[in-house]
């Protein structure tokens, strides 16, 4: 699971989706503790809000798998929580069958910095879910390399 570097850049540079709710260049890695064995749930979730001020971009090991690059992610400010959406396509599930609208959820408190994340396959009546909590990263590191060392870490 390779992050295709250049493709990050043109998808970083066409994107414009509105999120004037955080700080610029800003990135969040979430820790997972609390979530199932072999669900879609990773063990790390990144989160990038771009120099933009407007693109809020989304990677994990399930993203980087299925999607060789980051997910957009359309955030709504729900005042004490955020509450942000983003999709993965061409997603398979363990006997390699396709899996189609497979949705993310994931709800952060601004105060504690708790996070949840469910992810529901469209069509499947069970969701997968789990608890952690993020941290800001220091800008020591760019964008392409965190999402590259996320891409990294295995799922559960």
């Amino acid at each position: 699971m390779k992050l295709p570097l250049v493709g990050l850049a043109a998808l970083v540079s066409l994107l414009g989706f509105a999120n004037p709710l955080l700080a610029k260049d800003e990135l969040w890695q979430c820790d997972i503790v609390d979530g199932k064995e072999g669900t879609w749930i990773p063990q790390v979730v990144v989160f990038a809000f771009l120099d933009d001020g407007q693109t809020t971009l989304v990677a994990d090991s399930v993203i980087m798998h299925f999607e060789k690059e980051p997910a957009v992610v359309s955030v709504k400010d729900r005042g004490k929580k955020l509450q942000m959406h983003w999709k993965i396509n061409g997603a398979r599930d363990s006997w390699g069958k396709p899996v189609a609208r497979f949705g993310y959820t994931a709800n952060y408190n601004k105060e504690t910095r708790k996070i949840w994340i469910a992810a529901k396959p469209g069509g499947m009546p069970q969701a997968f879910s789990g608890k952690g909590t993020c941290a800001t990263l220091k800008n020591t590191k760019s964008v392409e390399q965190v999402f590259k060392e996320a891409a990294r870490i295995k799922q559960k």
